[in-house]
């Protein structure tokens, strides 16, 4: 009866940066997490709301720190996890949340310059902090990298097509990934929310009718951050070994529709 006793949820003291943590699903992550003993790194562009966040967490007894990041900045991205790794000696968990979507227009409309912002920002990004810390998860026994990505992904939704590329591509980057870290014992995973009332979303949910769009939602609501941050607790777990490569959505059902 010993395996009764294994604590697959356990993951107390393990090491976690996530990127834009300091608001919406990202401030969820960060909250979800330091609740159960992980040491988190909040990092943004706006360091005064990481430090926020930091301070909720300590005032609760957790371990966290915060450090201003510009994603788009491979330097910033550099010095992030050199930081972490220097205040806490390991890294076990990447959550790469932060992203940008600058304009909300068609495709025709959209300029080069801000093409390859919201590329480099969404995707490059994430390859630059999973190589960066690299060597720290190769050397966990439980290293896990979260992708938030969105169900822009897999459905067309108007004037967001450039955002939708970069996530429909970090999602094949996460699957790319899975299949060269599996040997190393890292699982690499996606998670794409639906429409989640966050300050980022903002210009979506006011633009919209929301009463038609829960018609077409099963669960009949937008989501809350709180509904992404559950999972990626789970799949940063023991419990979660077996799971690499996949693309979870949190929709409420409304991508089966």
């Amino acid at each position: 009866m010993d395996d009764l006793k294994e604590p697959f949820f356990d993951i107390k003291g393990r090491v976690a940066i996530i990127t834009g943590g300091s608001r919406g699903i990202g401030r969820a992550i960060s909250l979800a997490l330091a609740r159960v003993g992980v040491k988190i790194v909040v990092s943004s562009r706006q360091v005064e709301a990481c430090q926020s966040i930091v301070k909720h967490i300590e005032e609760h007894d957790g371990v966290a720190f915060a450090l201003k990041c510009d994603i788009g900045r491979p330097e910033d991205i550099e010095k992030l996890v050199n930081k972490t790794a220097e205040e806490y000696g390991s890294i076990d968990f990447l959550i790469c949340n932060a992203a940008i979507n600058p304009v909300y227009c068609p495709t025709k409309n959209l300029d080069d310059n801000t093409f390859n912002k919201i590329i480099q920002s969404n995707l490059r990004s994430s390859m630059w902090l999973v190589n960066s810390a690299m060597q720290y998860l190769e050397e966990s026994d439980l290293a896990s990298i979260i992708f938030i990505s969105s169900i822009a992904a897999l459905k067309a939704m108007p004037n967001i097509g450039c955002y939708s590329m970069s996530k429909a591509a970090l999602e094949s980057y996460a699957r790319s990934l899975a299949t060269e870290l599996g040997p190393k014992n890292i699982c690499v995973n996606t998670v794409a929310p639906g429409l989640i009332k966050t300050d980022f979303s903002k210009v979506i949910w006011e633009a919209i009718n929301l009463d038609e769009h829960k018609k077409r939602v099963p669960m009949g609501r937008i989501g809350l951050p709180d509904d992404v941050s559950g999972l990626v607790r789970f799949l940063v777990s023991k419990s979660a070994r077996f799971i690499t490569g996949q693309t979870i959505r949190v929709d409420g059902g409304e991508s089966i529709n």
